[in-house]
């Protein structure tokens, strides 16, 4: 995998005990050498972890819609503040209601937020969502 793919990938490696294999890539444009590519390829090769710009481009127009989504859902209750203009990272506060009962409340539903547990507010991350 190039070695600029998210960090993700070595943590699910090591969770499942493969081996990940890091390719180099190269600059002006940052894409990976496909021959770099082929003379790692053995009888052990797992899986081979590429996006490209269109891939790239597409999952993050995903992740960027669902902030929206995420953002509009907060606009739309009185209760609750956004803070700051946030792109894919939201934070948001309320005086009205406990952040983190909602934050209990996401978790029965799948979600996963990080509350801030020294000023009262929650952290959405759409990229893990």
């Amino acid at each position: 995998m190039p070695h600029t793919a998210h960090p993700a990938f070595d943590k699910a490696g090591q969770y499942f005990g493969i081996k990940m294999i890091h390719v180099p890539v190269k600059e002006p444009d940052f894409r990976v050498d496909p021959a770099a590519v082929a003379d790692r390829i053995n009888e052990n090769t797992a899986a081979i972890v590429y996006l490209g710009e269109e891939g790239y481009l597409k999952s993050t127009s995903a992740i960027m819609a669902v902030a929206d989504e995420i953002k509009k859902g907060i606009q739309e209750m009185p209760e609750l503040t956004l803070i700051g203009q946030p792109t894919f990272v939201i934070s948001f506060r309320s005086d009205a209601v406990d952040v983190f009962h909602i934050n209990d409340f996401m978790k029965t539903k799948g979600w996963h937020l990080k509350p801030n547990f020294y000023i009262k507010h929650a952290l959405i991350s759409t990229i893990y969502c």
